[in-house]
């Protein structure tokens, strides 16, 4: 069913007002000239009264100085009545006695005259003739001044019904023009608004995806130079290896050549052989941290479990390890720079647990979550606050380590209770492609 359209204020209002109108109309253009006639209907009945009575008092006086001749000779009385008649303005004045009318004023007057022309009064006379006086009194002055007072008032009750619709109408129609004019200027502000508001996220989208961007761009340099630094590093392995460790392990095959040739008195002493030896392994050990062979022949988590595999094999500690999804164990390189900073992370909390923790149990967790890579040492150690630690080398080079890559290092410690070493590094646009 359809809806009628909503009617506005003004209408509404206009339509309630008409009654309101209509009736102050009626009220002064009706209730003001009845009242105004009606008191002098009132004036002009005492009016009569007064005069009947003046006339019956003339009548007395003629009858009682003729009481039996009156009826024969009325001429005297009604020149008296007519003097008194035309100086009021009467239009008749009769004289009843017995039932018959024995005085009209002027000769053709009766008692036909009726409203609207006449107002007919009346009083007895108080002589020795009973008679009745009948005064018409003329009714047309009323009748001119009710239609004056109609008029008058009619104008009146018309312009103050105007005014009692004109002057709401009025002001509800500008506050209904104000109104409109608001909303406009309200449409307008929320249109400039709303423009401001997608300029404004246009603005913030487009810095949001250049600081993306950027940071994607930090991220590939970060990794660029992790790489460039590990290959730095395996640069010095190979000529710590190729040189000083030949060098040494030269050294070490001359020594005993000459130790084999010389008689038992001019033999080197067995500590040469052994400072030769202990160099040789520091060489190796350098190599070995510099660039860890097993990261390029196994991988990240094959390198880990190698790597627990030894210090479990050294008898320092019992280590499990586990890989989240399992198929990460034969993954393709998540790329150096993050391979790297996880080994270099796992590799130091180990180390750090064999060292200090007094530890018997140690867990290490790596999970792989679309953008992010998760690797997680926890130890069942005595555990230390963090706020005690000087100096902390590993631990700022962990943290270190993780920032190079974007990510960031969480330590959760307290003394008894273990410790645990959460690292969170982002994986770059092409890392996450792979």
């Amino acid at each position: 069913m359809p809806t009628r359209p909503e009617l506005q204020p003004s209408v509404v209002l206009s339509r309630r007002l008409v009654p309101l109108a209509a009736l102050a109309w009626v009220l002064v253009a009706g209730v003001a000239p009845v009242g105004g006639g009606l008191l002098r209907l009132t004036e002009l009945e005492d009016q009569g009264d007064r005069l009947a009575q003046r006339v019956a008092d003339l009548v007395d006086r003629e009858t009682t100085a003729q009481a039996r001749l009156w009826r024969y000779d009325t001429q005297k009385l009604m020149e008296q009545i007519e003097q008194l008649r035309t100086a009021e303005g009467l239009p008749a004045v009769l004289v009843e006695h017995a039932g018959t009318v024995a005085v009209a004023v002027p000769d053709r007057a009766t008692t036909n005259l009726q409203a609207p022309q006449v107002l007919w009064r009346s009083a007895p006379t108080r002589g020795v003739v009973p008679a009745r006086v009948h005064v018409a009194v003329a009714l047309r002055p009323l009748w001119q001044e009710m239609a004056l007072l109609i008029a008058v008032f009619g104008l009146l009750a018309t312009v103050l019904a105007g005014l009692l619709r004109w002057l709401p109408l009025r002001t509800v129609r500008s506050a209904e023009q104000r109104i409109r004019e608001l909303v406009v200027e309200l449409q307008d502000s929320q249109t400039e608004l709303q423009g401001l508001a997608e300029s404004l996220e246009r603005r913030v989208a487009e810095r949001s995806e250049q600081l993306a961007q950027t940071a994607e761009k930090l991220r590939e340099l970060t990794a660029h130079a992790v790489q460039l630094q590990e290959d730095e590093r395996r640069s010095i392995a190979r000529d710590l290896h190729d040189g000083i460790g030949q060098t040494l392990t030269a050294l070490r095959l001359q020594l005993q050549t000459l130790a084999a040739k010389s008689p038992m008195s001019a033999r080197p002493p067995n500590v040469v052989l052994s400072l030769v030896d202990q160099a040789l392994d520091e060489t190796r050990r350098a190599v070995r941290r510099l660039a860890p062979p097993l990261l390029a022949e196994l991988g990240l988590v094959g390198a880990i479990r190698q790597m627990a595999d030894a210090l479990e094999a050294r008898g320092a500690l019992r280590i499990a390890v586990s890989v989240d999804p399992p198929s990460l164990a034969h993954a393709p390189s998540l790329g150096a720079a993050v391979d790297v900073a996880c080994f270099r992370i796992v590799q130091e909390a180990l180390t750090n647990a064999a060292r200090h923790s007094r530890v018997g149990q140690v867990k290490v967790t790596v999970q792989l979550r679309e953008a992010e890579l998760t690797c997680e040492v926890a130890d069942d150690g005595c555990g230390f606050a963090p706020s005690a630690v000087v100096g902390g080398q590993g631990l700022r080079g962990m943290g270190e380590r993780a920032a190079l890559v974007g990510g960031h290092l969480e330590l959760h410690t307290a003394p008894g209770q273990g410790c645990r070493v959460v690292a969170h590094l982002p994986l770059s646009t092409g890392e996450r492609a792979r």
